[in-house]
């Protein structure tokens, strides 16, 4: 078996490999602000240059922690996938999310309850954030944190 496609509402495609079973590809789709399907191959070693690029991982509420795109998306791979994909306000740069960790308040306001990988993308290629980059992203994540509360559950999330 060469490949294994796996559809969740037609969202997210999954490529596995004949020689290590690891996925070897990602597709994120695009929502109102990006249309478009980005595909992220992953190297299993990590050696290719996507796979090196420094990438931030968020989790709302926990402070943001740069790594390699490779170690971003294993952790993301291990904590339910990522399968959407929006622009955020700072020129070229993108957050890559479940959207099963998406919340819509009363008001029709999206929130995001879960981790998520934030990367730059110039010429259809993930590229290292500078450390301009690094800092506008942690103060657009701060001042996008807030809690939401059910009952007795306060949760922390990101503001979409």
């Amino acid at each position: 078996m060469a490949n294994i496609t796996l559809n969740i509402e037609g969202d997210l495609n999954i490529y596995v490999s004949e020689e290590d079973g690891q996925p070897d590809s990602l597709y994120l789709d695009g929502g109102n602000s990006f249309p478009e399907t980005l595909r992220i191959h992953l190297e299993a070693d990590g050696e290719d240059a996507e796979s090196k690029a420094e990438v931030i991982y968020a989790i709302p509420g926990a402070a943001a922690i740069s790594m390699t795109l490779h170690e971003a998306l294993t952790l993301a791979l291990n904590n339910g996938g990522a399968d959407s994909l929006e622009l955020m306000p700072v020129s070229g740069i993108f957050i890559a999310f479940n959207s099963d960790d998406v919340i819509i308040d009363q008001s029709g306001d999206c929130y995001l309850a879960g981790p998520s990988i934030i990367f730059a993308l110039e010429d259809g290629e993930i590229v290292s954030l500078d450390e301009e980059d690094r800092k506008l992203i942690n103060k657009v994540l701060e001042d996008g944190t807030a809690e939401l509360t059910n009952g007795a559950e306060i949760r922390c999330v990101f503001g979409l």
